[in-house]
């Protein structure tokens, strides 16, 4: 093991013993966190540091649902956001009718292929895309 890793190692053990989690370390150290489990696996916690680590478990869990709804909710303002910025205000009337026309004749496909098609029009535009 060179240098860096033995000082980075022995930062990671100091850390670990003082009841710190992997994720918590892992932001002072900038390593896997596979790396940090190999290193710290036989490093024993305190029933103190047990403790806290478990609450802090519970806590995350607890809030998981209102987590992920909050996540979904900035990424679709950071799409919509994007979205603003490429498309060019106002829209031309060939733009409105193109978008017209796409809405008349797409009713899609519940298949995992893209489909234009009207149920009054026969032969249908089939485009199979992977997803």
């Amino acid at each position: 093991m060179n240098k860096i890793h033995s000082t980075l190692k022995i930062k990671a053990i100091k850390l670990r013993k003082q009841g710190l989690s992997y994720n918590e370390i892992k932001v002072k150290i900038p390593v896997a966190k596979s790396t940090l489990s190999l290193w710290l696996k036989s490093i024993p916690l305190k029933e103190e540091h047990k403790q806290r680590l478990y609450t802090k478990q519970i806590q995350i869990l607890s809030r998981g649902s209102q987590s992920q709804k909050e996540r979904r909710f900035r990424e679709v303002e950071k799409i919509i956001k994007n979205a603003e910025l490429e498309i060019d205000m106002p829209l031309s009337f060939e733009t409105y009718r193109l978008m017209g026309a796409f809405l008349y004749w797409a009713e899609g496909s519940k298949g995992k292929r893209f489909e234009l098609t009207n149920s009054n029009i026969w032969p249908r535009l089939v485009i199979t895309t992977k997803f």
